[in-house]
């Protein structure tokens, strides 16, 4: 299954998942969006949030490379980014996802699921919680 740990950012993933979140969009997603697949399935259960899944990709990759990982994945590439434009369109506009309710309900229900499955990432979830409330 595909998740994409949509509303946690990078940070907050352990190696694991910060890699899985690379692999999944390169090895399960696009081939699944190339062959013209729905992915309804991963909307609603939470696991993709299509309008932002480009720049999920890109602070992915960047933490990952801030953290010194040597993976091979790269930024999504221009009929990579036409493809994420079309399913936006298609189920931003005709099927009336992602309103701020459900993006702020998918961020909460991944946060538990990631939380309750990794330690690490729990740990790193808290941390950069608590961070954020030192800065704001």
């Amino acid at each position: 299954m595909v998740n994409l740990w949509p509303g946690i950012p990078a940070e907050c993933l352990c190696n694991k998942h910060l890699n899985a979140v690379l692999a999944e969009h390169n090895n399960k997603l696009m081939p699944s969006m190339r062959k013209g697949h729905s992915i309804e399935g991963y909307l609603k259960h939470g696991c993709i949030d299509i309008e932002l899944i480009t720049t999920r990709i890109a602070d992915c990759l960047k933490e990952g490379k801030r953290r010194g990982h040597k993976w091979k994945y790269a930024f999504p590439t221009d009929p990579d980014l036409a493809l994420h434009y079309l399913y936006t369109m298609n189920y931003l506009v005709v099927h009336g996802y992602m309103t701020r309710e459900r993006r702020d309900e998918m961020t909460e229900m991944n946060k538990r699921v990631l939380s309750f499955r990794c330690p690490e990432c729990r740990k790193r979830i808290k941390d950069y919680s608590l961070l954020q409330i030192e800065k704001g």
